[in-house]
């Protein structure tokens, strides 16, 4: 289902003006970052210690996706 619903958002995204697609996800969501990578999305940056956490913080990787050249 998350597959399905980010595909259909890419491709309403790119019958618009939208550039860039942009989302965060926490780093121990490995499975989310395989799914968005897998989609075209590159890691842009991470927003340290972004997260509450159980231990403390959890950084955010940044993550985008380029729609037009």
């Amino acid at each position: 289902m998350g597959r399905y619903l980010l595909r259909h958002l890419i491709k309403k995204s790119h019958q618009t003006d939208i550039d860039m697609l942009l989302l965060e996800v926490r780093r121990s969501n490995e499975g989310a970052q395989d799914l968005y990578q897998s989609e075209g999305f590159h890691e842009l940056g991470v927003r340290k210690a972004y997260y509450p956490a159980e231990n403390g913080r959890e950084d955010a990787i940044i993550l985008a996706k380029y729609l037009k050249n």
